[in-house]
């Protein structure tokens, strides 16, 4: 009985992985162009810098006096929200998620039926463009990996900032994902 109860669990996470094949995944690491404004605003995550513009008669009080004042008028304040989660993930499965989170020219087409966006921001301090490596399963969780190349002995990091990426793969019973990047240096 043991034995078919192995081996039922084995069949069933073969089935989710290649359920998850790496051919049909979508990967995009820089999405917050193709996100609505309010989604984006409401979703703020601790650990990165945001940056406001404000004209003198404008700065609220609970800015303080960290201002930058620039040749065009405007004051420039960098700010941290602390009281946010570090990270945040979002799983897209109908027309209507859709439609609330994407801007309405956005170009993703997927079938709902078959496919489920799975939206993740974070706090970057690399620019660079991430490509996706793989995806495993593991237990009960979904892990997609992705990297960027980095030349060593180079200082490319910059203030953190709010980075969005999805990846759009077929839906499984598993609703649980992870993200995990990683570094390819060379010379």
């Amino acid at each position: 009985m043991k034995r078919i109860i192995s081996l039922f669990f084995i069949l069933s996470m073969m089935v989710v992985a290649s359920s998850c094949a790496n051919s049909d995944i979508i990967f995009n690491d820089n999405a917050e162009s193709l996100l609505k404004e309010d989604f984006v605003e409401n979703n703020k995550i601790s650990g990165a810098f945001y940056t406001y513009y404000f004209e003198e008669n404008e700065i609220p009080e609970s800015i303080g006096s960290d201002l930058i004042h620039d040749e065009s008028g405007y004051y420039t304040v960098f700010y941290q929200y602390n009281d946010c989660p570090r990270e945040r993930q979002f799983i897209i499965e109908s027309d209507e998620d859709f439609r609330n989170v994407f801007k309405d020219d956005s170009s993703i087409e997927l079938n709902f039926e078959k496919q489920r966006i799975v939206l993740y921001t974070y706090a970057s301090y690399y620019r660079q463009q991430f490509l996706f490596d793989k995806i495993i399963v593991e237990n009960d969780t979904i892990i997609c990996y992705y990297y960027r190349y980095h030349k060593k002995a180079t200082g490319d990091g910059g203030p953190p900032y709010q980075r969005w990426i999805y990846i759009v793969c077929n839906k499984t019973d598993i609703s649980k994902y992870s993200f995990s990047y990683y570094e390819i240096e060379y010379d």
